[in-house]
C-alpha cells in the first residue's frame, strides 16, 4: 500500500470517527433531554397532586367549620403547598373570578337582595347574552323570568335588547357593555346568565340604586412548589366554594336549564 493510500485511509477513518462523535453526542443529548423532561413532568404531577390535596384540605376546614385556613401552609412529601382564600362579601360589584366562553353559564347569587333592578356587564362587543332570573312567589315557588341581550350595534340576536357601554361599569376596567335589568316582584334566588357568539368573556354585576348583592362565596387558591437541583416547579389550583355564613348556595346543573334557550324552543 503507498503512502497516498494510507492517507485516504487515514482521512476516511477520521471522518468517520467525527460523524460518529457528532451522532453520538447528539444521542447523549437527547437522552440527557428526555431524563430532565420526564423528571420535571414527574415533579410537575407531584406538584398537582400536593395542590390537589390543598383543595381538599380547605374544602374539609370549610365542612368542618374548623376554623380559617387562609394562608395554611402544608408539607406533603417534597412539595410546600401554600393555601389562600378570598371571599366575595357583600358588595355594590361583582366580577367572578374567571371568564366564560359560549355555551357556558353562570350563577350568581340573588338570595337577600333587596333592589328592583340590577346591572348586567359584559366586555367583548358581539357577545350574546341570555339571562333568567330565578325567584320565589308568595308560595314560595320558583319563577324564572328569561331575558336576551346584545352587545352596542350587534345583530347576533334578533330581537334582543340593545346594549349600552360606559368605561369603568361593574367595577370592570375598559369599556364595557351593559344592561340594566328591571326584577319582577317576589324573592330574588339567583341570575342564571349564558354566553354565546364570543369565548373568554368577563362578566361583571352591579346593584342600582345603592343596593349592595349579596356575598357570592370563596375562591381558594392552593400553590404547591416542588423543587428539582434549582428549579422550582409549580402547580396552582383554584376552586370556588358556593357557601355563604356556613350554607351552601344550591343551584340547579347549567345543562337543566340550558334548553330554556334552545332555538325554537323544546319539543316532544
Amino acid at each position: 500500500m503507498n503512502k497516498k493510500s494510507q492517507g485516504q485511509i487515514a482521512i476516511i477513518t477520521l471522518f468517520s470517527l467525527a460523524v460518529f462523535v457528532v451522532i453520538g453526542g447528539s444521542v447523549v443529548t437527547q437522552i440527557i433531554f428526555e431524563q430532565k423532561k420526564a423528571v420535571l413532568e414527574q415533579k410537575s404531577r407531584q406538584a398537582y397532586f400536593a395542590a390537589e390535596s390543598g383543595i381538599e384540605s380547605a374544602l374539609q376546614s370549610i365542612l368542618t367549620q374548623e376554623g380559617t385556613f387562609d394562608g395554611t401552609t402544608l408539607e406533603l412529601g417534597d412539595a410546600n403547598v401554600e393555601v389562600t382564600a378570598t371571599t366575595y362579601d357583600s358588595g355594590a360589584t361583582f366580577v367572578p373570578p374567571s371568564a366564560i366562553s359560549s355555551g357556558q353559564g353562570y350563577f350568581l347569587n340573588l338570595r337577600g337582595y333587596t333592589g328592583s333592578d340590577l346591572r348586567i356587564c359584559w366586555d367583548k362587543a358581539d357577545t350574546g347574552v341570555v339571562v333568567s332570573y330565578f325567584h320565589r312567589n308568595a308560595s314560595n315557588r320558583l319563577r324564572t323570568n328569561s331575558h336576551a341581550f346584545n352587545s352596542q350595534g350587534s345583530t347576533n340576536i334578533t330581537g334582543g335588547l340593545a346594549s349600552s357601554s360606559m368605561v369603568g361599569a361593574c367595577g370592570m376596567s375598559g369599556t364595557v357593555y351593559y344592561y340594566d335589568l328591571t326584577l319582577p316582584s317576589g324573592n330574588p334566588a339567583y341570575l342564571l346568565t349564558w354566553i354565546s357568539y364570543q369565548d373568554m368573556v368577563q362578566l361583571g354585576f352591579a346593584g342600582l340604586g345603592g343596593h349592595f348583592l349579596p356575598a357570592q362565596g370563596t375562591i381558594i387558591t392552593s400553590t404547591a412548589q416542588v423543587a428539582e437541583n434549582e428549579q422550582l416547579v409549580t402547580r396552582e389550583i383554584k376552586y370556588f366554594v358556593s357557601r355563604v355564613g356556613g350554607v351552601d348556595l344550591v343551584y340547579p346543573p347549567a345543562w337543566l336549564a340550558s334548553p330554556i334557550y334552545s332555538v325554537g324552543g323544546v319539543t316532544y
